[in-house]
């Protein structure tokens, strides 16, 4: 929808509770207005859950004017002076604001499905002419978190990462009776909300129990392949040791152990209204050994 360059995403330092795991800021720009909208990575159905929404003047003061909009499934689009023109009822509005700069955080209930939402903010002054930015970002509400089995370094227990080491960090969905891993949406998995890097299918591991509540370094399998297929994931370890310290909040340090947790989606078929949200974890323990 919008024809501005999108600045990287930045993922947030925050761990949420079980039907929000991780939350994501994405940013546009245009002259000097900046949006920002900040979505939780998955969200269970019929829950509470917070978009923030932010938007700055650059050079601005609280002397001067600005607008802004929020809008939910909406379609819009610039017209020629870069104005945010839209049919759509918004969630919120103000044309004239006072100030160059807008914080704002709404509390949002929604029932199983797929959501888009847009902030539109910008100059409402003839000296500084008229125009938008608008900023979108999307979640998805599932109807249920199904906890599952995930292994780091399958067949190891425990699990060390050595952070002074650079290398590949290995990992599992391990697949059961339950939970056929053909189905999982790749591009839906995060650990530590971060994205593989590599997937392959494979027989690596069995599920070690419980599957959630994790806190020991102990608390895993050495065992080998059970029967079931298995969706094994790649990581650099050093982005997997700098998403942990970021979720974490501080530096992790030798002989800390970390609980990783994993959120993946299912592939829905057209139509369904009710998408299974997968959550499992495991627990690294971090050593400094060059």
């Amino acid at each position: 929808m919008s024809r501005l360059k999108t600045l990287p995403i930045i993922l947030l330092v925050i761990f949420f509770s079980s039907s929000t795991l991780f939350a994501a800021t994405y940013t546009e720009c245009y002259q000097s207005a900046c949006a920002f909208i900040t979505v939780p990575d998955n969200v269970v159905a019929n829950e509470d859950f917070e978009v923030t929404v932010e938007g700055y003047l650059e050079g601005g003061s609280s002397f001067g004017t600005n607008s802004y909009l929020f809008l939910e499934n909406s379609e819009w689009s610039y017209d020629h002076n870069n104005m945010v023109r839209t049919s759509a009822t918004p969630l919120d509005v103000n044309g004239v604001n006072w100030g160059s700069s807008f914080l704002k955080t709404y509390t949002l209930n929604r029932p199983a499905g797929y959501y888009s939402f847009t902030f539109v903010f910008g100059y409402r002054n003839f000296a500084k002419d008229w125009y938008d930015v608008a900023v979108e970002a999307s979640i998805t509400t599932t109807s249920t978190a199904t906890p599952v089995a995930f292994d780091i370094k399958p067949q190891s227990c425990p699990n060390p990462l050595n952070i002074k080491k650079k290398g590949i960090l290995s990992a599992a969905i391990v697949g059961s009776d339950d939970l056929d891993v053909t189905q999982i949406d790749h591009g839906t998995i995060k650990v530590a909300g971060l994205s593989p890097i590599h997937f392959a299918y494979e027989d690596v591991t069995e599920p070690y129990y419980p599957l959630n509540g994790k806190a020991s370094g102990m608390d895993c399998t050495e065992a080998g392949p059970d029967g079931f297929l298995d969706l094994t994931l790649k990581f650099r370890s050093q982005d997997f040791y700098a998403a942990l310290e970021e979720v974490n909040g501080e530096p992790l340090r030798r002989g800390d152990g970390v609980v990783a947790v994993m959120s993946a989606g299912l592939i829905t078929a057209s139509g369904d209204s009710s998408p299974r949200l997968l959550v499992g974890e495991d627990v690294v323990r971090i050593i400094t050994k060059k």
